[in-house]
């Protein structure tokens, strides 16, 4: 078995294969990608969010993922799933666009939706020229 790819660039393709997915999770050796707002009912749960991600559709859907994934990445909604996922089994979450603060917080400069995490994020937009919240902003493209 190869060993599990932890980079930001495997990450971010990753969560896009989450996004294309029905579920919006993927799982990879030891991690589980989970998708942001993907749907109006999405758009509903997104009061909670700075809390927990306990209260949505993602993290009832996310209760199928085996029991030895200990990484969870997420995108927006997908990352606080992914910090209460890892609170709850203990592993460690790293969160892109992230509402909530993570054990790896990633943010852009100019995007509103990680004010909740204050000077805990790491600032992406230092080593990439992309500003906003969407997933591709934490690409190299941009």
């Amino acid at each position: 078995m190869t060993p599990a790819d932890h980079s930001v660039e495997h990450d971010l393709k990753s969560l896009e294969k989450a996004y294309a997915s029905p579920s919006g999770i993927v799982v990879e050796n030891d991690t589980a990608y989970l998708a942001g707002t993907r749907s109006i009912s999405d758009v509903a749960e997104w009061p909670a969010l700075p809390w927990t991600g306990r209260y949505t559709t993602r993290y009832r859907d996310a209760q199928s993922i085996p029991s030895n994934v200990s990484r969870f990445v997420g995108h927006s909604l997908g990352a606080s799933v992914a910090k209460s996922l890892a609170e709850d089994r203990h592993g460690r979450s790293v969160c892109y666009g992230s509402p909530t603060t993570c054990d790896e917080g990633h943010s852009n400069y100019g995007d509103p939706v990680t004010w909740f995490q204050g000077v805990s994020g790491l600032w992406s937009g230092g080593h990439r020229a992309a500003v906003g919240h969407g997933l591709s902003a934490y690409s190299d493209k941009g």
